[in-house]
């Protein structure tokens, strides 16, 4: 448009045009800055789920193995579906009414 001024229509505000690309240019950085902040913190995020799932899954383990864990190892299972492992046998019944 500057290098032919004559050729803007005359409904094309070329000073509000201009100010738009400066605004444009102005926001960048601060966009790319943004931008960077949130892909570190997405990042954090994603690291944090996977300390979080973690931790979970260690402990919904540990209680197949303790007396007395049955129903609070039945419980767990449904959030941890996937691999089915048979309660040991030292645990079955121990803390289920009416041996369910």
């Amino acid at each position: 448009m500057d290098q032919k001024p004559e050729l803007i229509p005359f409904y094309l505000d070329k000073k509000e045009f201009d100010k738009d690309v400066k605004a444009r240019e102005d926001i960048k950085p601060i966009l790319r800055r943004i931008t960077s902040v949130y892909e570190s913190l997405d990042n954090t995020s994603k690291l944090l789920s996977t300390d979080i799932y973690n931790a979970a899954i260690t402990y919904y383990r540990s209680q197949q193995n303790v007396a007395g864990t049955t129903s609070t190892y039945k419980d767990l299972s449904s959030q941890f579906p996937g691999r089915s492992s048979a309660i040991p046998e030292e645990n079955r019944d121990l803390d289920l009414p009416n041996n369910l």
